[in-house]
């Protein structure tokens, strides 16, 4: 669901020794923490998805955390740092609906080289009903309509 670093970018000794130093600070750890010891996952961002598709992925991971005995949670030893600026390079090879997708960066990307035809069914889709354009509003118990719908009866292959 989301984009995970065990490390930096660059495998170097000394690249990993100041990555891990870098999440450690970032997790709120002591200077002088045994870091030997410690394992993080870096949470990157995907500049190919919206804000609302991310606010759902990071929603059904805690759900799915909060659904976990303390002795499954147990199995997991990573400590996981968001908000480090870093940028995933992989963009999906499924298609999403439109309100996955972060607009400003398709329009960006569409034509480019290496993700022109990868993107060529991006936006057909529209999206499912309660989200992005047919989400409900609250105010007026109606759903929203952007324009940006596609065909309704077509959905992504496995979103």
């Amino acid at each position: 669901m989301s984009d995970e670093g065990s490390g930096p970018e660059d495998d170097s000794d000394k690249a990993k020794d100041a990555w891990k130093t870098d999440m450690a600070r970032k997790a709120g750890l002591a200077a002088d923490a045994d870091l030997d010891s410690m394992s993080f996952l870096e949470v990157m961002k995907c500049p190919w998805r919206s804000e609302e598709l991310g606010d759902i992925y990071h929603e059904l991971y805690e759900l799915w955390r909060s659904s976990l005995t303390a002795q499954q949670k147990k199995r997991f030893h990573s400590i996981r740092i968001r908000d480090t600026e870093r940028e995933s390079p992989r963009t999906p090879k499924d298609t999403p609906y439109d309100f996955g997708i972060n607009m400003e960066w398709f329009d960006v990307n569409k034509d480019a080289p290496g993700l022109r035809d990868l993107l060529t069914d991006w936006r057909a889709y529209g999206d499912p009903e309660g989200f992005g354009s047919k989400k409900l509003r609250e105010a007026d118990g109606e759903h929203g309509n952007t324009g940006n719908e596609g065909s309704p009866s077509a959905g992504p292959s496995n979103v």
